[in-house]
């Protein structure tokens, strides 16, 4: 072979090799950079979820216990977390109301995800799909007993906080009631016929199909649900109690 073929050669080979070189970094660039960015994402979303469980499991500690406070945090990461007004808990027995309460939604938004907590209950929903709820309320429905606890939220700066840093996020207690029973004996003591708990939020959905799969009997009126506990027979000892919070960001 001439020297002059060995070096047109050398110089298509070296053409092949380069050029898949610049393809392989071209492939790596585009799927590679999209994938890692799919996973941060991702980690970012079920961040969120365990420090919403994480708050949630606090704010119980301040339902049962005898806690004034408590304190999490959470990357926000372009995302915004804010307090909504925008569901509302009736709760209502024979002979006996409390007044409608509106339970605000603390919520945390990024990208197409939302994940909610609610009357102490966790919730996420990815796009146009049906909310999913990670973390239950602390409500009970049985042939002995039922227990409706009622979280309300209050925040001064609930328009809405939005950060590429972490947030701290204080739960501090404002009031504890507890609402029914009234008396320990007599009318409204403990036992009732039933008791009906109605929800509206945007999250109905998925607090009837809680309450269903729980003991419940649920009816649908438009965006509101009403979910009645009732014994097979007799009477049930009822429990309703309140928790009042306020929610302080802290960037």
């Amino acid at each position: 072979m001439r020297e002059s073929d060995r070096a047109v050669s050398d110089m298509i080979a070296f053409v092949i090799v380069f050029s898949l070189i610049i393809t392989s970094v071209g492939i790596t660039y585009t799927y590679g950079y999209s994938t890692l960015t799919d996973y941060q994402e991702d980690e970012q979303k079920r961040n969120a979820e365990r420090a919403f469980v994480a708050l949630s499991n606090n704010i119980g500690d301040m339902e049962g216990r005898h806690i004034e406070g408590r304190s999490g945090e959470l990357r926000l990461a372009g995302g915004t977390i804010s307090v909504e007004k925008d569901t509302e808990i009736t709760v209502e027995a024979p002979s006996w109301s409390m007044p409608t309460r509106t339970a605000g939604a603390l919520t945390y938004e990024f990208e197409d995800t939302r994940i909610e907590y609610e009357n102490g209950a966790v919730f996420r929903r990815d796009g146009d799909n049906r909310r999913v709820m990670l973390s239950e309320p602390e409500y009970q429905c049985t042939d002995s007993h039922a227990t409706v606890s009622v979280v309300t939220l209050d925040a001064p700066n609930s328009a809405g906080l939005s950060s590429d840093g972490t947030v701290q996020v204080i739960g501090k207690l404002e009031n504890r009631y507890l609402h029914y029973p009234q008396n320990r004996t007599g009318t409204n003591s403990t036992s009732v016929d039933n008791v009906s708990v109605t929800v509206d939020s945007s999250s109905t959905e998925a607090w009837g199909e809680y309450f269903n799969e729980n003991g419940w009997d649920v009816s649908a009126s438009g965006s509101s649900i009403t979910a009645k506990c009732e014994p097979s027979s007799g009477q049930i000892d009822l429990y309703v109690r309140e928790t009042r919070i306020d929610i302080t960001f802290i960037n």
